[in-house]
């Protein structure tokens, strides 16, 4: 029998790490029991949620999304997504982390920010030009 993998909407993700006492929250965790991925754009909102919603700190968001991550059935646990997640715990802007990794076709990632370079670290996935 072939194993099918679920994605989990940001709702999902939101009842199991920030309301676990909601009535969903038992079917959110249940989801959680057989494969499942989170899509990049999920954990976008799902920070973006975290952060003004419910008024989470920069770490907490970052440990609760490694800890997502770092479920048995979770199969989103890409290196690139895990950089984000660094990126943005030292401070860094998540979606603008998401911009750099999801850009992936492109040679470069062209802004007028210039702290992007700095925020992105060495280990930048592309090549970041900044306009002046």
């Amino acid at each position: 029998m072939e194993r099918v993998i679920r994605a989990l909407d940001t709702n999902i993700v939101v009842r199991v790490l920030a309301e676990p006492d909601s009535p969903q929250s038992a079917l959110a965790r249940a989801a959680m029991q057989t494969p499942f991925t989170v899509p990049v754009s999920v954990m976008l909102e799902t920070e973006w949620v975290l952060r003004s919603v419910f008024r989470w700190r920069r770490d907490q968001i970052a440990d609760a999304m490694l800890t997502l991550l770092e479920l048995p059935e979770c199969r989103a646990g890409s290196s690139l997504l895990r950089w984000v997640i660094a990126r943005f715990a030292d401070g860094a802007d998540f979606a603008d982390m998401v911009h750099l990794v999801l850009a992936d076709a492109a040679d470069r990632f062209v802004t007028f920010d210039k702290d992007l370079v700095r925020k992105a670290g060495l280990d930048v996935p592309i090549a970041i030009e900044t306009l002046t």
